[in-house]
């Protein structure tokens, strides 16, 4: 039997994925998912099983270029906040912490701070908050967080995760 997933994406704007070709494509306002209760979040705790390696994965921006964006120190222009979430077989699973930074101190148990450098999309925590920080204005995708962390995501795999996908 295949489990069921769910990836939930909060934004501002009503967004989904749907599954066209080899990839996922972002459609608006498409039916979403239905939630038996709310989802906590709480900057610098954990929210889900931790089921995933703090930081990059080894396919992930471990310093180098991903999707055209190099590890960049500079001061962000843009700073924007998007929650994320991975629901397999109705298990909430955490968004690694340190995801786009290389060379992150971890304090307090559980927040990233201080890289040598960082991707623009990165979490500081496990708490499912990704980050846009970057230098101009831009605009940043499910697949892009996916690319950068390391991780599958197509239409039947997400995390690691095999089976049919809503979002």
């Amino acid at each position: 039997m295949r489990p069921s997933l769910i990836l939930a994406i909060a934004v501002s704007l009503s967004a989904g994925i749907a599954c066209a070709g080899d990839g996922p494509t972002v459609l608006v306002t498409p039916p979403g998912p239905t939630f038996s209760a709310p989802i906590d979040i709480v900057i610098g705790h954990t929210s889900g099983a931790e089921t995933y390696a703090a930081g990059n994965s080894s396919a992930g921006g471990q310093g180098q270029t991903v999707d055209g964006v190099a590890c960049d120190a500079s001061v962000p222009v843009q700073h924007i906040h998007v929650h994320l979430t991975l629901i397999a077989d109705g298990v909430q699973h955490a968004i690694p912490l340190a995801i786009g930074t290389k060379g992150a101190e971890v304090i307090n148990g559980g927040f990233a701070v201080d890289a040598q450098c960082s991707d623009w999309l990165q979490t500081h925590d496990a708490s499912g908050i990704v980050h846009t920080e970057s230098p101009k204005a831009t605009a940043s995708t499910p697949g892009r967080c996916f690319a950068q962390w390391g991780a599958t995501m197509t239409c039947s795999n997400i995390g690691g995760v095999q089976g049919a996908v809503t979002a």
